[in-house]
Formats: structure tokens, sequence, C-alpha cells
């Protein structure tokens, strides 16, 4: 039997101690992400809710690449969407049910469906700004739209990309537009069909931002675009340049990094990946306000 065995038989005993006293042994010698990972469940079988929260703040970020241990980087072999990390950074007990227990989501009404339609059609009407741009299939599977948008990228003849996916640290996202300068460097375009900038727009952009500059994309500028208040149809075609509003997140999403990169990263990892974590533990996770 192994030290990390014979830990989890002790708590799954209820002798903490002792799990916690075999596995403090350990990391001191192997601090490798599963014994850290295990001694931070123990902590939180014991009420230790700040010594969990330190050890599984530095599980991911050795996941996410940000310290490998023992000088290797860390492969990440889970992944969870956009919308599911933006979910956990509004509330984690949110990102729990959707993860955990999808079904009892209330279906939408027809009023969120006409939510649903009309930001898609906003979204079709910004890709018309950037002429020439190719959409990227998302049909034939993740691994395939990411290689898709690699050879998207790679091509200097391809003024834009829409639905340019990407992947890193385990969670995937879908940007609505890249814009190629002359550069050869990016603009990423978020698109929503709200008429103002939204608290919760930041967490959206910042995200797709971090994942795709890690994903080794150069970004000019972080940017949304939405719909221009004070615009006025007088008829004909829409004037799409009058009619979309892009403001410029750059330094907006600069300073939002640590919340994106620690605390709310935290809260995913366990909350996605509850290994042998107990009912009273999760529990407590789920209550926690310092994640």
């Amino acid at each position: 039997m192994t030290i990390q065995e014979l830990a989890r038989y002790y708590l799954s005993q209820g002798k903490t101690v002792r799990a916690a006293g075999l596995m403090l042994r350990l990391v001191r010698t192997q601090p490798t992400t599963e014994n850290l990972t295990l001694l931070a469940d123990i902590y939180m079988e014991q009420g230790l809710f700040d010594d969990a929260k330190a050890l599984y703040l530095r599980v991911v970020k050795a996941e996410l690449n940000e310290a490998p241990m023992h000088g290797e980087a860390l492969q990440v072999s889970f992944r969870i969407s956009k919308s599911k990390f933006v979910a956990g950074c509004q509330c984690l007990k949110r990102l729990y049910w959707q993860v955990h227990e999808p079904q009892l989501a209330v279906q939408p009404n027809a009023a969120a469906e006409a939510i649903i339609q009309q930001g898609h059609d906003v979204g079709m009407l910004a890709r018309q700004l950037f002429p020439g741009g190719l959409k990227v299939d998302g049909d034939a599977g993740l691994d395939n739209a990411i290689r898709t948008t690699r050879e998207l990228v790679a091509n200097p003849e391809v003024p834009a990309i829409f639905e340019g996916t990407f992947e890193h640290g385990g969670v995937l996202v879908r940007v609505d537009i890249l814009q190629r300068r002359r550069d050869n460097r990016f603009r990423l375009i978020e698109v929503k069909s709200t008429t103002s900038l939204k608290e919760e727009h930041l967490d959206d952009v910042g995200i797709q931002s971090r994942v795709v500059s890690r994903s080794g994309l150069d970004l000019a500028s972080v940017n949304l675009a939405h719909v221009n208040r004070d615009y006025v149809f007088d008829g004909g075609s829409i004037d799409l340049r009058k009619f979309f509003k892009i403001r410029n997140l750059t330094r907006r999403i600069a300073r939002l990094a640590p919340k994106l990169t620690f605390p709310v990263a935290c809260g995913v990892h366990r909350l996605v990946h509850a290994k042998g974590t107990g009912h009273r533990a999760r529990s407590a996770l789920l209550q926690s306000s310092h994640l």
C-alpha cells in the first residue's frame, strides 16, 4: 500500500489527523499536484479552508503552466467552456449545478429564445464589417476546430477569423471575431447585442484574451462591440459602422488578470474535479466566499 492509499484509507475512516500527517511528510519531498490535492482535500475535511485554498491555488497555478513543478509543464486533461468559466466568475454554486446537475436547469422560454436569436443576428451583422473573413466550422469536433483555427491564423491572406477556437489550461473559448492587422497581430472582438458594456462582459472578454494569448496568438488589442444606442435607422441599408460601437478594453482586461488566474480558477478546478471530496467538504467549498 502506498502512502497516498494509506492516507485515503485514514481519510475514509475519519482519521484526518493521521492522513494529514502522512501527506505533510510526503509533500515535503514530493510536492506533486496529486499529493498537494490530496492534502488539500484532507484540510477541507478538517475545516481548514484557508490552508486548503492555498494548496488548491498552488495546484491550479501549476496546471495553468504559471509555475511548473520540477521544471516540467503539467498537462491539463480536462476542458470547460468559456460560458462555464464565466458562470464560475459570477457564482461558483451556479457552475457546480451546470457541471453536475445540468438537467435541473430551467428550460429557456420564448423570451429567452428571442434573446438568443437576437444575439445570433447581431453577431452575423458584425461579421459584415470584416469582408473576406472565414468562419471556423465547429461541427467537425473541437480538435478539428482548434486545428483549423491554427491554419487560418498562419495564413496571412485571411483578413479575419470568425468563431476561432482556442484552448489553454483546460478552458475552451470561441472568439466571435479575430481581425488581422497589417503587422500580423490580431484584434480580438467579442460581439454583444446589448446597448452598453456590462460588468459581466469583462469576465467574458478577459478569459478569451487569456486563453488566446496563452495559446501563442499575438493580440494587439481586446475589444467589445455592442449596439450603439444612439444609432437611428433611416431606411435602406444599415450603416454598420454607426450601428456598432467598439470599445477597447485592453487596459481594463489587464487589470482583471489576477481575478481570472487564481481565485476563480481554483473554484472552477475543485468544483469540476472534486475527486474523492466528501459531501461536507464540497458543501463548505460551495459556501466559501473567499474563492
